[in-house]
C-alpha cells in the first residue's frame, strides 16, 4: 500500500499541468503516508525479530513484554496517522489540485 501511495502521488505529479505549490503538496502528504505506514510494518516485524529464538538460550520475559508493548504502541499510532488521519489531508490538497489544474469538471472537487 506504501509503494500505491508513492506511485499515485508521482502519477498524478506528472499529469496535473501548470506550476501549484498544491502539486508539491500533495506529493509530501503522500511520501509522509508512506514512510508512516512503512514505519507500522517495520515495528511489527522487528516484534517477530525479537520474539524469535536467540543467540542466548533464555531471553528476560518482562523486558520481551516491555519491548513488545511499545513496538505494538509504535503500530497502533502509526496506523491511526496512516490510515485515518492522512487519507483525509491527501482527500483535501488532491481536490484543490483537480480544481486548480482543471482536470475535471468543476463541480467534482
Amino acid at each position: 500500500m506504501a509503494l500505491a501511495c508513492i506511485g499515485t502521488a508521482v502519477t498524478l505529479y506528472r499529469s496535473s499541468s501548470g506550476r501549484t505549490r498544491c502539486r508539491a503538496g500533495f506529493v509530501a502528504a503522500r511520501v509522509l503516508e508512506a514512510v508512516m505506514i512503512f514505519t507500522g510494518v517495520v515495528s511489527l516485524l522487528s516484534l517477530d525479530f525479537a520474539a524469535g529464538p536467540g543467540r542466548s538460550g533464555r531471553r528476560n520475559a518482562a523486558a520481551l513484554v516491555t519491548v513488545g508493548a511499545s513496538h505494538v504502541a509504535v503500530y497502533n499510532w502509526t496506523f491511526l496517522l496512516s490510515q485515518t488521519l492522512m487519507p483525509g489531508i491527501n482527500a483535501l490538497l488532491l481536490g484543490s489540485l483537480m480544481y486548480r489544474s482543471r482536470l475535471v469538471p468543476r463541480a467534482f472537487p
